[in-house]
């Protein structure tokens, strides 16, 4: 596959103060698995020390700025299974979903696990199915 035909996707792991140790072999497992996804290249950038919106945000300039197809957003708590990433982007290109969520294994109040889809130059369409 030529590297043109590659679906750039950019993993969000915002780290506030520590990763624990439990998710970080849990996000650690993830990659490995990913990584092993033939059709996509993968970028990580990990926010330190800011806000979450100020993270997503920076997030969110760096998919549009260098053209990524995708993003994987992860709460630094979070422990999804090691397939997470593999299933959530079957998801969202093989069945042409913009937005998909996962419920996520969390220490605390239950946040999601997200990918979502560029479309027309957006990461999120109003009514977009």
């Amino acid at each position: 596959m030529a590297a043109a035909d590659l679906k750039k996707i950019l993993l969000v792991v915002p780290v506030f103060h520590a990763v624990y140790p439990r998710p970080f072999t849990r996000f650690l497992e993830m990659a490995v698995v990913a990584g092993r996804q033939l059709g996509y290249v993968f970028a990580i950038h990990t926010p330190e020390r800011q806000g979450l919106v100020t993270a997503m945000n920076t997030a969110v300039a760096i998919v549009l700025d260098q053209a990524f197809d995708a993003m994987v957003i992860f709460d630094d708590d979070c422990l999804p299974p090691p397939d997470a990433i593999k299933r959530l982007l079957e998801r969202c290109f093989e069945e042409n979903r913009p937005f998909v969520a996962g419920a996520g294994v969390m220490r605390g109040y239950p946040f999601t696990t997200t990918v979502a889809k560029l479309l027309q130059g957006r990461l999120f369409r109003r009514g977009a199915r």
